[in-house]
């Protein structure tokens, strides 16, 4: 069936083709961050939030890439924004409507905040 449809609708082969790429690298991004067998099938990692917070180091550039190209376009600044969230609270600590600037606009930059 699969080689008629795509024998009369030339263009299914090729959407075949990005499906699969883009499959494959939805798959390749979870195994990293999913349990991919057993009694924890699914479910997130005991790691993950640790793992997107360091995912702006030399380390994780891999794994950043793959999440920006498939899944969350973006990720690295919004994790950076957040963050710098501390070290920009004490630095402007006697000015409460900097940090409030500063807080709103990181949050927009996360995309926590419309």
């Amino acid at each position: 069936m699969d080689k008629i449809a795509k024998k009369e609708i030339p263009a299914l082969g090729k959407v075949d083709d990005l499906y699969s790429k883009q499959i494959k690298e939805l798959n390749e991004v979870k195994k990293g961050l999913v349990y991919m067998q057993g009694e924890r099938r699914g479910e997130l990692r005991d790691n993950f939030f640790s793992i997107l917070r360091t995912l702006n180091t030399q380390n994780r550039q891999k794994m950043k890439a793959r999440l920006e190209n498939t899944i969350f376009p973006g990720i690295g600044a919004r994790i950076e924004a957040i963050r710098m969230l501390p070290e920009l609270a004490k630095a402007y600590q006697n000015s409460p409507q900097m940090l409030k600037t500063i807080f709103r606009n990181s949050m927009g930059i996360a995309g926590i905040a419309q």
